[in-house]
């Protein structure tokens, strides 16, 4: 017994939905969308790497996604110079070379400098992490010496009490 099965489509309810909430949402979308940080296509090079230089230059390290994209936008302005050379170029664009940018360097450059200031801080972080798992662990041996005192109980709670506020 085989069933002549036919997809299940989903069920339109697009016309049924009120025309101004409709527009509504396309407009909150596509004001979102606006607000991107990815979405810089106005920047110029010289622009984006005043951009980079700042956040080189900043002791606040910028977002791996910021500086992804400025890159991504230098990128794409500098492939779209290479593609208008080699246009000109026309017959000899199999020959074509695009010429060095020194921007480029100076991009690299800022780039390097996020990259290591980005390197300093989670080293300075496992630093202070492993810091304070010894001192935990001092803690926490404290606390097991404290619970095999027979001193006097009023003397181990204040100790208790002490070691509780440095954890």
């Amino acid at each position: 017994m085989t069933e002549n099965l036919e997809p299940v489509l989903p069920i339109d309810n697009t016309e049924n939905e009120h025309p101004v909430e409709k527009e509504a949402v396309e407009k909150q979308a596509e004001e979102t969308i606006e607000q991107a940080p990815h979405d810089e296509p106005s920047m110029s090079k010289d622009e984006i790497l005043e951009k980079l230089k700042n956040y080189a230059s900043q002791e606040n390290v910028p977002s791996r996604g910021e500086v992804d994209v400025l890159k991504h936008a230098f990128y794409k302005i500098r492939s779209a110079e290479v593609e208008a050379l080699k246009a000109e170029a026309g017959n000899d664009a199999e020959d074509f070379v695009a010429p060095v940018d020194p921007a480029e360097d100076v991009l690299k450059t800022y780039l390097n400098e996020i990259k290591e200031k980005r390197a300093g801080l989670i080293a300075a972080e496992e630093h202070k992490k492993e810091e304070n798992y010894t001192k935990r662990l001092e803690i926490i041996e404290s606390l097991r010496t404290l619970t095999e005192s027979t001193d006097d109980f009023n003397k181990l709670y204040k100790q208790f009490k002490d070691l509780q506020q440095l954890w």
